[in-house]
């Protein structure tokens, strides 16, 4: 896995031809790798990069936030014109171990779409203590020695360094460039989860994504040779409460026409009352305007209708019917 400091030039300088060729770029761009006009970000509620990392307070060895969430996608093409499409959830879970203490379950879950061999992968690793708290940046390596799946994650110095290699032979990495401005989810960033009806609360947490992130790596087929790839994707992240007595679901996707899309559902399993029901899209470069609707339906928990067009699903949980394509 490479070291990611040090290494953004050399992803700009990998990104800058085939990036200027597939996204024309604002005038006013922050940088070079931040496709999206600027001039009307809210508030930023956030530190970076310490709620990039993990929430951990050395002076009482404790993590202070009891769920973390990381989530990057993205949609890729080699310079021959083969799509793939990736995705990758990590979850950190803490909770009191009755001793004074902590136990610490980080799981991660992984997808990989080659669309033009309709070949789709994923696999799953759960593992204890998988992350360095005393780095600094956001740094773990979860091995599954019965399938031989791996995923590893070192983020730091404006990178995000991704490794993952799949039981059924597939192989990538990429790393991300994470430089860019912070999109704030729900315009506060922070979700809280209260019934509308009985008052209840379920819980909250706060979520930001860095969204059309450049992205250069490699991705190898088995028997077959590495391929150089580019493209976009998005990173999510969220930290925060438990979220109790819900059901519902959550994805973030980069389609392949360039429109970036989130959707929420979350329903009390108490009383079934709707607590969140939204889709925030953001369009293509260089415009990447964003709206909200609540006005779509949800079939099959992988088929999500908005105003009259069909999306794929695409969660680590489930087999999407299509994975990172448009409508």
């Amino acid at each position: 896995m490479f070291n990611p400091r040090g290494l953004r030039q050399i992803l700009l300088i990998a990104l800058a031809p085939a990036c200027l060729l597939l996204f024309p770029q604002p005038a006013n761009a922050s940088d070079d790798i931040n496709f999206c006009a600027s001039d009307e970000l809210p508030p930023n509620p956030f530190s970076f990069p310490e709620d990039d990392g993990v929430h951990y307070n050395p002076d009482t060895g404790l993590y202070e936030q009891p769920v973390e969430e990381w989530f990057w996608n993205g949609s890729f093409t080699t310079l021959l014109g083969r799509k793939y499409g990736v995705q990758l959830g990590v979850y950190q879970f803490s909770f009191p171990d009755g001793a004074g203490g902590q136990i610490s379950q980080v799981l991660a879950a992984a997808t990989l779409s080659d669309v033009q061999t309709h070949t789709y992968v994923q696999d799953t690793i759960i593992g204890f203590g998988a992350f360095d708290p005393l780095s600094g940046e956001l740094a773990f390596d979860l091995e599954d020695p019965t399938t031989g799946a791996r995923i590893q994650v070192e983020s730091g110095g404006g990178i995000d360094n991704i490794a993952i290699d799949f039981s059924a032979g597939y192989r990538i990495s990429l790393l991300y460039d994470s430089l860019k401005d912070v999109y704030i989810d729900r315009g506060t960033g922070l979700e809280t989860l209260i019934d509308p009806v009985t008052g209840h609360f379920h819980g909250e947490q706060f979520r930001y994504s860095r969204i059309h992130m450049g992205a250069v790596g490699f991705v190898e087929a088995p028997g077959s040779h590495g391929r150089l790839i580019v493209g976009i994707g998005t990173f999510v992240r969220g930290f925060g409460s438990p979220l109790a007595d819900i059901s519902g679901m959550w994805f973030s996707i980069h389609l392949s026409n360039g429109v970036d899309v989130q959707l929420w559902h979350r329903s009390s399993t108490l009383t079934g009352n709707t607590l969140l029901h939204s889709l925030d899209l953001q369009s293509a470069v260089p415009e990447c305007a964003s709206s909200t609707t609540t006005d779509f339906v949800i079939r099959l928990f992988d088929e999500y209708e908005v105003g009259g067009l069909l999306f794929p699903g695409a969660s680590p949980w489930t087999r999407p019917r299509w994975i990172f394509t448009s409508p």
